[in-house]
């Protein structure tokens, strides 16, 4: 794609979902997350789940495959029984949490089978270490390949450049292309989630100036000045530490500006080399090295993932006990079965299991496996049940009450001073990263205001709310919060 054809693209994509966030009144990660990998998809294909009928050929040549080549031991297929939203090939499971290239392409659905068949069986023949995603629905990075070493990713990409053109679907234009693939460099993190996270946070700063006017130059001097800083232990997590973040950036920002190859490679031979040095201090939960192994499950990082599954297990701990919840836990890990967990009841008494389905199991399960030392499924749930227990996670309702007093105090005086909008867009920061800037210095009376979040930790305020308006959606738990403890009774700013 050329780069005039770029800017095109993504002039109007940022006005055509910014026209959406104003009549929403609201900034919906999810809608500008799906607007992305939907981008460029025909109608006729946008709501098309082909799993059943892609999924099980796919396993089957892939499991012929492994016994062929003598993989067993390394390979396997996850296909999460069809329920999950990716079917997984790997040979080489280090890949999904290492420093691999990341190749993304897309075709229609009728092409999917025996195009994902051929590119296995050449990164097989070739001796290469990979790890595959097949999205069930169409989107635009509906193929994820994980490969380890650039020279070898590049001739994947040559190879489906040179022979799988026919029925394929661009990329979006906020990501690198060679041919019809698209490339990032992004370890833990998903490059269109930082994208659409960037994309976010650059409409809510247009929303806080009162300005409607979106487009790409703007947007580009946005993400040139977009830096993330360290926010209480955040430095301390492998997938938030805002070293590898701002890499991440750097990136966006060089697809938006250029879509030099070899731009690409110098930014990936930095990144590796960064992050090597960087990750030798740092195991998977973010706790440093040296530090007893006893380490929290709760990881004061911004996990979702995590700290999700979290709540579920520790509500089935307290409905059932240590034993139901360990085999519960056990299915979920192992298959991503959830009908052991408990349901939680959320603010309007619907009781649901579906926030399971937005989180990543690969890597929970990853990260377990390398924070207890063992691949066996059914001692990683024992492992984490035990520690919930021993942390007790489910805190005195006196110190909850008291944080979320505090925290409730510091929004009423913004509200006071900035209105509605603004300390939404405050709230979710703060629920992000800790961040307080956008809270007001001082209340109407003069009084320190936002100084008092510096004691509050703002994953435990997060997880708070996630148990009582059971949503992983920062923008809506920060309306929540907003409607139940800070608009009552306070008088905001008018204009």
């Amino acid at each position: 794609m050329e780069i005039n054809e770029r800017i095109e693209k993504i002039d109007q994509f940022l006005r055509d979902t910014f026209s959406k966030v104003i009549d929403r009144e609201i900034i919906s990660s999810r809608m500008i997350y799906h607007e992305l990998i939907k981008y460029g998809i025909d109608d006729r294909y946008k709501r098309v789940d082909f799993s059943k009928e892609v999924f099980p050929s796919l396993v089957d040549k892939n499991n012929q495959r492994n016994r062929k080549y003598g993989k067993n031991n390394e390979g396997y297929v996850d296909y999460e029984h069809f329920s999950g939203n990716f079917c997984v090939f790997c040979n080489d499971n280090l890949l999904k949490d290492g420093d691999p290239v990341k190749l993304y392409v897309a075709w229609e659905p009728e092409y999917v089978d025996n195009y994902v068949n051929s590119i296995i069986d050449f990164m097989v023949k070739n001796n290469m270490s990979y790890y595959l995603k097949v999205a069930k629905i169409v989107r635009n990075d509906m193929v994820t390949i994980r490969i380890g070493d650039i020279t070898d990713a590049y001739k994947v990409i040559d190879f489906i450049n040179n022979n799988l053109q026919r029925g394929h679907i661009k990329t979006n234009p906020f990501c690198m292309t060679k041919g019809i693939v698209g490339l990032a460099v992004d370890n833990y993190n998903s490059y269109n989630a930082r994208v659409e996270k960037l994309i976010g946070s650059y409409y809510e700063y247009k929303i806080s100036l009162g300005e409607t006017d979106v487009g790409y130059d703007d947007f580009v001097e946005f993400v040139s000045h977009f830096h993330y800083t360290k926010n209480n232990e955040s430095d301390e997590n492998v997938k938030d530490n805002p070293v590898f973040l701002n890499e991440i950036k750097n990136l966006i920002y060089k697809a938006l500006t250029t879509n030099d190859i070899k731009e690409f490679e110098n930014h990936y031979y930095n990144v590796f080399k960064n992050r090597k040095k960087k990750r030798q201090n740092y195991n998977v939960f973010g706790n440093m090295k040296n530090q007893s192994q006893e380490a929290r499950v709760d990881t004061n990082a911004d996990n979702l993932s995590i700290e999700t599954l979290v709540l579920f297990v520790k509500t089935t701990i307290e409905k059932h006990g240590r034993d139901f919840a360990v085999y519960g836990l056990a299915d979920y890990l192992n298959c991503g079965m959830t009908r052991g967990l408990s349901r939680i009841t959320d603010s309007n008494g619907v009781k649901s299991r579906d926030l399971l389905n937005n989180i990543d199991r690969n890597q929970i399960v990853n990260a377990l496996k390398n924070k207890y030392g063992t691949n066996d499924v059914y001692r990683l749930a024992i492992n984490m049940v035990d520690e919930i227990i021993n942390q007790n996670i489910k805190s005195s309702s006196d110190k909850k009450d008291n944080k979320l007093s505090v925290f409730s105090t510091v929004a009423k005086d913004t509200y006071q001073k900035y209105g509605y909008e603004h300390t939404i867009i405050a709230i979710s920061n703060f629920l992000n990263n800790g961040y307080i800037d956008n809270f007001t210095r001082k209340s109407a009376d003069g009084k320190i205001s936002r100084d008092l979040l510096k004691e509050v930790d703002y994953n435990n305020i997060k997880r708070s709310l996630m148990e009582m308006h059971l949503t992983n959606n920062l923008i809506n738990l920060a309306k929540y919060f907003m409607d139940n403890y800070v608009v009552e009774g306070v008088k905001p700013k008018t204009k």
